[in-house]
């Protein structure tokens, strides 16, 4: 899957608009330092909201208005991702609002309460990093960094009641929403382009993790293959330590639930 849609913004409006062309008009020099790029989101459709955000290369997906739901499955959409799309998506469902695809090229860090917002401007002033691209939320602020292939990051989520000073992180196949959506302005916008986005560091990574109580990721271990043919006999601890050796340790209750139950149908002895 490509990480970046290009996308660029010609046609008429599919509400009817009489503009000519939904380009976005380059600022004049005097209010360039004034006018970030996505400034206007606020005050343009959906639709035209959607193909900015695409040709600002997010690689965009319709969400149900009020809630993070999508409003499509994630992998036919993707396929078909183009503005034709995006114009027929968007004539059928005016309302629908905006969300993001997040993808391994790209990471958001999301603040959900003063106490987070304030632990993520500190860690980064303390490393020396700013965010090209800001985003205000109805609780805090989202983040958004270019991640380089050799940074390693998960997605990682935490409750705000019961730990207020936490940061969410969102890579790899996760989805945030991004403005117009309900609750969401662009605070800070200095690029043109996600390929132009701050690029984040291990050490910055690393940091958020360490604020929120968790281990810093790491590459996973080899493990190496172990034979059990003969089924007559009760597993051992070995074995089943081989077969969750991969798993990550940090995932939800649900999941490691499942785990256990398909490993003790998988291994005991009928």
């Amino acid at each position: 899957m490509k990480d970046n849609y290009d996308v660029e913004p010609h046609g008429p409006d599919p509400a009817g608009n009489p503009e000519q062309c939904t380009c976005a008009s380059l600022p004049s020099p005097k209010s360039a330092t004034a006018v970030h790029p996505l400034s206007n989101l606020k005050h343009i459709s959906n639709y035209k909201a959607a193909l900015k955000l695409s040709s600002f290369g997010f690689v965009i997906i319709p969400v149900v208005p009020g809630n993070k739901c999508p409003a499509v499955t994630w992998d036919t959409w993707i396929k078909k991702l183009s503005p034709s799309s995006i114009r027929a998506h968007w004539s059928h469902n005016p309302d629908h609002e905006l969300g993001c695809i997040v993808s391994n090229s790209l990471i958001a860090f999301d603040a959900d309460s003063p106490s987070a917002v304030a632990a993520l401007y500190s860690i980064e002033a303390r490393l020396g990093i700013q965010p090209a691209l800001a985003v205000g939320t109805r609780r805090g602020e989202h983040h958004y960094f270019r991640r380089p292939i050799d940074v390693l990051a998960k997605s990682d989520s935490h409750c705000t009641e019961k730990h207020p000073e936490r940061i969410d992180i969102k890579t790899g196949r996760a989805m945030v929403v991004l403005p117009p959506s309900t609750g969401k302005t662009v605070l800070n916008c200095t690029v043109s382009h996600v390929s132009a986005l701050t690029e984040v560091t291990q050490e910055f990574v690393d940091a958020i993790y360490v604020h929120n109580g968790r281990p810093p990721p790491r590459p996973r271990q080899a493990f190496e293959t172990v034979e059990h043919d003969d089924l007559s006999h009760e597993p051992s601890l070995n074995l089943i330590a081989a077969l969750i050796v991969c798993l990550d340790p940090d995932l939800g209750y649900d999941d490691w639930l499942r785990t256990g139950m398909v490993i003790f149908n998988a291994t005991r002895v009928c």
